[in-house]
């Protein structure tokens, strides 16, 4: 009896002592190689589209992502569902790198919760100001800007987008999400302006530009010790950027139908998105009330000033085609016509200027591209969250009361 007692609690202490596994948010089995960098590549050209995020069934369904989180998901979703490792610098200060093979998710269980945990928490303490700390400046090739690739803005601006595809143009189809988080991703085709990316000055924001994800060996190096590191961009006079970008990258042409197609595609995009996130601004606000003033953090989501400034971008890009299209025959009539009837009647109550790209502000209320044109090249267009509806799209000008009483937060 006294033996059986004695290994039975030899048998407790053995087991009671022996260290717990724990599971990492998923196991490494690959190692990323310039092979699986093409994969890479090649998956977001296919997989990756404005409702990646909101297709049922996966892990990832129902995720709320700003910009940054867009970029760090894709990496790590893809690294997750090849058993690649990923790691990233502690954004919080910490001197170790944060990477999949970490255990604090292990009472999760399963890897989906387990990988659908990481990535929450990776939004949490990511954004556009750890992303220089994660990638590096790339060469202007094609062998080094492609798919995966991102176009990060200087610190002012604090935006990011993924290439999805870089068309033989040498102009990105591009793919992001902004404040407020969201389930449902955006698109846009063509480079950001110089303005926004870094506010007219390259050689002034070395962390922007067109970045690649750093090799995890060189986490730990700056950047011009870092594998595929390169500074050639920040060095085009600003006055070149954009076309000195656009010709090292292109294969092919951009023709005269393709230039006015999609600048009047993405001042038509842009103008529309701003419904949502105007709409949202404005109820948030009711909801508080005619006293309170929003929080740095409240004022920072439903703000505009960056979302503007593209939106202001892209109608500069279509004003400068059309002027560069002046007297052109190699383009289509009605499609010139078209665009004319934006950036040369603005403001005119004729039917051409009325009938391109109506814009629905509110149910019942149309507003023609035109005349959003004309508002938003004339600063009309209030980005201030205090602002009401009327203000927000320029229906009448000047500060509202509240936004003249409330701290507007930079």
């Amino acid at each position: 009896m006294r033996n059986l007692l004695f290994s039975l609690a030899l048998f407790v202490s053995i087991f009671s002592t022996a260290p717990t596994v724990q599971a990492a948010v998923w196991e490494t089995e690959q190692e990323w190689s310039p092979a699986w960098e093409d994969r890479y590549a090649e998956w977001i050209r296919l997989n990756w589209n404005k409702d990646f995020f909101a297709r049922p069934g996966t892990a990832y369904t129902g995720l709320k992502l700003d910009c940054a989180d867009v970029v760090y998901s894709m990496r790590i979703i893809f690294a997750y569902e090849h058993r690649l490792p990923f790691a990233m610098k502690d954004p919080t200060g910490g001197s170790k790198l944060i990477t999949n093979s970490m255990a604090r998710f292990d009472a999760l269980g399963s890897p989906e919760k387990r990988i659908r945990a990481f990535l929450n928490f990776i939004f949490g303490i990511s954004s556009t100001q750890s992303l220089p700390n994660d990638t590096v400046p790339l060469a202007l090739s094609r062998d080094s800007i492609r798919s995966g690739s991102l176009i990060l803005t200087d610190r002012k601006s604090h935006h990011s987008w993924t290439i999805r595809e870089l068309q033989p143009t040498g102009l990105p189809s591009l793919i992001f999400s902004s404040r407020p988080p969201k389930t449902t991703l955006q698109v846009r085709e063509g480079q950001p302006s110089l303005e926004f990316t870094f506010h007219g000055r390259p050689d002034l924001a070395p962390y922007g530009g067109f970045r690649g994800f750093r090799r995890i060996e060189d986490l730990s190096k700056p950047d011009w010790q870092s594998h595929g590191f390169s500074d050639e961009q920040f060095r085009i006079p600003p006055r070149e950027w954009m076309q000195t970008v656009k010709k090292r990258l292109a294969l092919s042409e951009e023709s005269p139908d393709a230039l006015l197609t999609r600048t009047l595609e993405n001042a038509c995009i842009g103008a529309r998105e701003r419904i949502e996130f105007i709409n949202e601004g404005v109820a948030y606000l009711r909801g508080l009330g005619s006293e309170r003033c929003l929080s740095a953090t409240e004022y920072d989501n439903y703000s505009t000033p960056n979302r503007d400034m593209r939106l202001r971008n892209s109608f500069e890009e279509l004003r400068d085609a059309v002027q560069a299209l002046e007297g052109a025959t190699n383009v289509s009539p009605e499609l010139k016509a078209t665009a004319e009837d934006v950036v040369k009647d603005a403001g005119s109550s004729r039917p051409a200027a009325a009938r391109t790209c109506p814009v629905e502000i509110a149910p019942g209320r149309l507003l023609p591209l035109a005349e959003i044109y004309r508002r938003s090249l004339h600063n009309e267009l209030s980005d201030n969250p205090h602002d009401p509806f009327a203000q927000r799209w320029g229906e009448q000008t000047g500060s509202s009361s509240r936004a003249k009483r409330c701290p507007k937060h930079e």
